[in-house]
C-alpha cells in the first residue's frame, strides 16, 4: 500500500506532504482480521490558509490485488480501528 497526506487548497492541485509504503501479506486461514499498522513519517511544513483541507490517500500497489485493503472496513468486528493522524503544532 501507498499512504499519502497532501494538501488541497481551492484553485490549485493538490501538494504532497507526506508518503509511506506498507506490506501487508494475507493471514492464515483466509482470516479477514485487521492488520495493525502505527507508521511515522516526517513531512513538510505547510501555512494554513482559511479553506485548505488535509486529505488522506491510500493507493493498492499490489499488481495481483489492487483494491485488496479497506481501512477499517469492519470496525472492532475484525479486531480494527479508526484509521487517524496525528499533527505535529508549532506555533
Amino acid at each position: 500500500m501507498h499512504f499519502a497526506v497532501d494538501l488541497r487548497r481551492t484553485g490549485v492541485a493538490d501538494a504532497p506532504i507526506v508518503g509511506w509504503d506498507a506490506h501487508f501479506d494475507p493471514l492464515p486461514g483466509n482470516s479477514f482480521d485487521a492488520q495493525p499498522l502505527d507508521a511515522d513519517a516526517a513531512g513538510i511544513d505547510v501555512d494554513y490558509q482559511d479553506g485548505d483541507a488535509l486529505v488522506f490517500k491510500y493507493t493498492g500497489t499490489s499488481l495481483k490485488l489492487k483494491n485488496a485493503y479497506v481501512p477499517d472496513g469492519d470496525g472492532g468486528k475484525k479486531n480494527g480501528r479508526n484509521p487517524y493522524i496525528v499533527l505535529p503544532i508549532t506555533l
